[in-house]
């Protein structure tokens, strides 16, 4: 399975761009057009595939809340301290790509199981 993580472009160039990764800021290769400082872009194997929409990630946060919440519980934390952590990390994750931290708890609190369902379908 591939898998492309989210980043947030932080220098245009012609053909390599930087963007922040984690925190870590990385040269990738351009592989859309128009790209400007502070967009939300998929990185795989060093290669920009898509440009993003905060919209986009939002829906998709709940996913990557679930998935650090397991982990969590996997480690030995409770559910509730769990979830906590799992919403840090969310926010810190969504802070990181310019998202709005309250805009980020909205997401997360609307919603539901059918949502999960529907993203792991």
């Amino acid at each position: 399975m591939c898998l492309g993580v989210l980043a947030k472009v932080v220098e245009v160039g012609d053909i390599i761009s930087k963007v922040s990764l984690g925190g870590a800021v990385v040269e990738v290769v351009n592989g859309v057009g128009d790209l400007q400082p502070g967009d939300v872009v998929i990185v795989h194997a060093g290669l920009i595939i898509q440009k993003v929409t905060a919209e986009d990630v939002l829906s998709n946060l709940y996913a990557i809340y679930e998935l650090q919440k397991t982990h969590y519980e996997l480690n030995g934390f409770g559910y509730e301290e769990a979830s906590k952590m799992a919403l840090d990390d969310v926010k810190r994750f969504g802070a990181e790509l310019g998202l709005d931290p309250k805009k980020i708890e909205e997401a997360i609190a609307s919603f539901n199981v059918e949502e999960v369902a529907r993203f792991f379908t």
